[in-house]
């Protein structure tokens, strides 16, 4: 256990095992550990080694930003899925576009936001299992990339982001295998 959550664990008490199946996916069990404060979650324990790989598109005006601040924008993202989504250490894998601003195309006041020129869009594609559809966890995933970006000075207004989730087969980490192959059924007679 971590020095991280062997703090956790004496502030906090488990909350119950929760069982869960997604249909094509092996069973899983997961529990929650109540928050520190009224304003976190905790993230989720998975008692199964699960594939993570998170992969993160941010895109960006040229211009609006500087090397150091889409550094802190990266870190910033990648803190985010570490703290609230359980994402190892060293699995990070992020792309940082800037383009022609002519070419980031937005509504600057849809759903009674106020974007600027230095609107940030984020991408995030992530196992299905990972967040195990859990809308408290996608929730207080949205809200820590906030903090963490409105820490390197951006805007809250200028952040949209988008989970995608996918099926662990999705992925190929090299040479073109699949990395998570389904796993075989299971002999029932």
């Amino acid at each position: 256990m971590t020095e991280q959550n062997e703090g956790r664990a004496r502030h906090c008490s488990p909350k119950p095992v929760v069982p869960l199946t997604i249909h094509g996916v092996a069973p899983l069990t997961i529990h929650r550990v109540a928050p520190l404060t009224m304003h976190r979650v905790a993230p989720l324990t998975m008692h199964r080694k699960e594939a993570v790989m998170p992969l993160v598109y941010v895109t960006l005006a040229e211009g609006t930003t500087s090397q150091d601040r889409r550094t802190q924008i990266g870190d910033g993202i990648y803190r985010a899925l570490i703290d609230v989504a359980n994402v190892p250490e060293d699995d990070r894998f992020e792309v940082i576009n800037e383009v022609p601003s002519a070419n980031l195309i937005y509504s600057p006041d849809y759903m009674g936001f106020d974007r600027s020129p230095s609107v940030v869009f984020i991408q995030i594609f992530i196992n299905a299992a990972r967040l195990a559809g859990s809308v408290d966890v996608k929730r207080a995933l949205y809200a820590r990339i906030a903090e963490n970006l409105g820490a390197a000075g951006v805007r809250g207004d200028d952040i949209l982001i988008n989970l995608v989730e996918m099926p662990e087969e999705n992925w190929s980490f090299g040479r073109g295998e699949l990395s998570y192959p389904p796993a075989a059924p299971s002999n029932t007679r």
